[in-house]
């Protein structure tokens, strides 16, 4: 969906970053020379904050629209959710940034040593048994620089925290997954963890597989020994002479190695009682959460978000269902701008109550979807209810909590 690459120095190399593998991959040699389109020319501008701005806030009934100088928003009545005023006026990035930023600093330095740990690890492996809630609760105390009580945060202000910072329960999740989080995506609050810039790929992500397939296809005379697609996996197991994978079509292939990379809840489904794995590897694969992710996509006649507000790209969020709206970065510079927004992107409870409404095959709870979706995106934005109607056009929603081939969407490092 959306990489933040490393920029690169004067050599044409990537600087350090989180993605910088995948930075040096997308330039390798073998998915560059020689074809008509290379790889690293199908790369597109992403844009993670609007380009322009104009996108929105909506929390407790107040509508906040963001502009270029970004002066100070309203603070969405923070004082009826229980939160102190000095809290207020420290504000969400900055106390989520003071507590995540030591350990991602620390882990960032770690990057690049020749051994797997360093002392960011070490530190954050000392904090592994928290989650984000309870370090805020019974850790955290605030830096100086912030000017508030040297004391842990209560329950209020953690609250009013996840409400603008993240989605419904996620706080409940690790204190790692979180530093893990801001460092994937380069930036909490203010503070930033290497210079990237944000792309995707022209036609979506399946490019770059589709590019890796096609070089590894071309290096063999018979294509189909080297991959094998709509397969379905039974076993892995042992073998004298490596590892066996039995497919559900009753052939099986030895292997020197297998690296299995599909999500842990299906690998669960598949017999590994003889691959070998130890109780505590067994126990890894049951414990580890996927959170709940869904997205609902809608194809409206006409760009209204930006010919209406000049939004092009960038997400607006809000306390509504609908929790974070995305903006197309596709087509923004051409003749043909994308008209299909990303209504509904969101996590962990948020989407467990939104999938309720997705793939039930029954045609009163696609209505019932579609009007939620529709008046929420009204109220975000100020708009009727009835000109968004008469925008609309199709809508197609996703739940990965119930897709047989995820069994849940981001992995949580909560064990």
């Amino acid at each position: 969906m959306r990489y933040p690459l490393p920029k690169k120095d004067e050599d044409g190399n990537y600087k350090s970053g989180v993605m910088k593998r995948l930075g040096e991959l997308i330039d390798y040699s073998k998915l560059n020379d020689g074809l008509p389109v290379p790889l690293k020319d199908t790369l597109i501008n992403y844009y993670y904050s609007a380009r322009d701005g104009g996108t929105f806030k909506y929390f407790n009934g107040e509508r906040y629209q963001v502009p270029l100088e970004n002066p100070e928003p309203p603070n969405f009545r923070a004082r009826e959710m229980g939160v102190e005023s000095e809290y207020i006026t420290a504000g969400v990035d900055n106390i989520a940034a003071d507590i995540v930023t030591p350990f991602a600093r620390m882990i960032m330095e770690d990057v690049g040593l020749d051994t797997n740990m360093g002392k960011g690890w070490d530190l954050m492996m000392q904090n592994d048994a928290y989650s984000l809630r309870a370090y805020m609760s019974f850790k955290y105390i605030p830096s100086v620089n912030l000017n508030l009580p040297p004391s842990h945060l209560n329950t209020n202000t953690i609250n009013w925290c996840e409400t603008f910072d993240k989605s419904t329960g996620w706080y409940d999740r690790a204190l790692t997954e979180q530093v893990l989080e801001a460092l994937a995506f380069t930036r909490i609050g203010s503070s930033n963890f290497g210079e990237v810039e944000w792309k995707c790929f022209d036609g979506g992500s399946h490019v770059l597989s589709d590019y890796m397939e096609n070089y590894i296809r071309s290096t063999n005379a018979d294509p189909d020994a080297l991959i094998k697609t709509n397969k379905s996996v039974k076993s892995i197991s042992q073998a004298t002479d490596g590892m066996s994978v039995s497919l559900q079509d009753g052939s099986s292939t030895t292997y020197s190695h297998v690296i299995s990379t599909i999500p842990l809840p299906c690998l669960r489904t598949i017999d590994l009682s003889a691959a070998g794995l130890n109780v505590m590897q067994t126990t890894a694969l049951r414990k580890l959460q996927y959170g709940p992710s869904v997205k609902v996509g809608i194809r409206f006649k006409t760009a209204w978000w930006t010919t209406k507000f000049g939004i092009v790209g960038g997400q607006s969020f809000t306390d509504l269902p609908v929790r974070t709206v995305v903006y197309p970065s596709y087509g923004v510079d051409s003749d043909t701008p994308s008209t299909v927004l990303i209504a509904s992107y969101c996590w962990t409870n948020d989407a467990e109550r939104l999938g309720s409404l997705i793939g039930t095959g029954k045609e009163e709870y696609d209505e019932q979807l579609k009007d939620l979706m529709l008046r929420n995106l009204a109220d975000v934005h100020g708009l009727s209810y009835g000109d968004l109607l008469n925008e609309f056009e199709e809508m197609y929603a996703w739940d990965w909590n119930h897709d047989p081939l995820t069994g849940g969407e981001s992995i949580d490092i909560n064990v």
